[in-house]
């Protein structure tokens, strides 16, 4: 025979607070179970700092442009107080505005604590406080970390230039965070913007000259100090070559036409049309040609040539015919020193 002792229960079937028989937790059963424990509380008043210049909310240490419904269920992440028992849990908002800057609200609390669901309203009152965000704070202040210069070597950027960069540049900055162009001028031929951050300053710098085959080079000035550390701002200067898309230039003797601008320089030989690409570096020591582009009238075409109006003189001149010269009454032709040539279509 064996003796032993009656295991004890640890889960007793009914609630020690009341006497109730069922599902007990911590020994109680759900109603006295919910009168005890809180669960779940948020702050009385929520206090939610609000740019008065661009509308954005400082949630923790952060200023962000979101909707002020969701500047609440962020801060309300942050501060809703779960108990550890608790397992899981999800919450609804519903807002009843006071004025502009008050608004009542009712947090509707969903939670579970073991197989127990249980809900919850809690009554708060979001208040929003004027205030004014880092950005702009330095906008008002014409802040800047870095100057980008545009300019394009021995000429002045065309309108088509100028309009292309500054397009681009308030593209890259309006899609950047907390970003903006404190100043932005016409400088010496080409155009200055004045950066809210060096490293926006560096990429866009990188950007335009990948775009335009250009040379680009930076420079930093010590402007003071701050928390013991040393202050910079840096100069991004962009420097386009003095060729551009549709100029004719000299290289080794030969004449070609600028087709297109990235990472190499497409052209055109303005002769026989034979295409060709070349680096920047390639280049250097290539010049712009002075030359004119007229309409002339097509009088005579065989196999290898041409015979047109010289729109100048209003004499014939024969010209060679390129490979793909597709013919029509009046051609674009190029007129330099070298010569008269029928001028390639950028479309090609």
């Amino acid at each position: 025979m064996r003796f032993g002792f009656l295991k004890p229960n640890m889960n007793p079937l009914f609630c020690v607070e009341c006497g109730a028989e069922g599902k007990v937790y911590e020994s109680l059963c759900e109603k006295c179970f919910l009168e005890r424990h809180r669960l779940a509380e948020v702050p009385e008043f929520l206090d939610i700092e609000e740019c008065k210049e661009c509308g954005s909310f400082l949630i923790g240490s952060k200023w962000i442009s979101v909707p002020m419904e969701r500047a609440v269920e962020m801060l309300l992440d942050k501060v809703i107080a779960y108990e550890d028992l608790v397992d899981t849990h999800q919450y609804g908002v519903d807002y009843e505005p006071e004025d502009e800057k008050n608004i009542k609200i009712v947090v509707h609390c969903d939670m579970y604590v073991d197989e127990m669901r249980t809900e919850k309203d809690i009554h708060s009152k979001v208040r929003l406080k004027p205030s004014q965000c880092v950005t702009c704070t330095r906008r008002k202040s014409r802040y800047y970390e870095a100057t980008l210069q545009i300019r394009a070597d021995g000429r002045n950027l065309t309108d088509e230039e100028m309009e292309a960069v500054t397009k681009y540049v308030h593209k890259r900055v309006d899609s950047a965070t907390d970003a903006f162009i404190s100043e932005e001028e016409k400088m010496h031929g080409g155009w200055d913007f004045l950066l809210s951050s060096k490293t926006l300053g560096r990429n866009i710098s990188k950007e335009l000259a990948s775009m335009y085959c250009a040379q680009d080079s930076s420079s930093a000035k010590l402007v003071g100090m701050k928390d013991g550390h040393e202050m910079y701002r840096v100069t991004y200067a962009v420097r386009l070559p003095q060729y551009k898309v549709g100029d004719v230039i000299d290289h080794h003797g030969k004449l070609y036409q600028i087709m297109g601008m990235a990472t190499n320089i497409s052209v055109k030989n303005i002769e026989d049309w034979s295409k060709h690409s070349f680096t920047p570096s390639e280049l250097v020591g290539s010049s712009v040609v002075d030359c004119s582009r007229l309409q002339a009238v097509l009088l005579v075409e065989t196999e290898d040539e041409m015979q047109i109006m010289d729109p100048d003189t209003m004499k014939t001149v024969t010209i060679k015919k390129p490979e793909g010269f597709h013919s029509e009454e009046e051609i674009s032709i190029i007129k330099c020193e070298k010569g008269i040539f029928p001028a390639p279509s950028q479309k090609d």
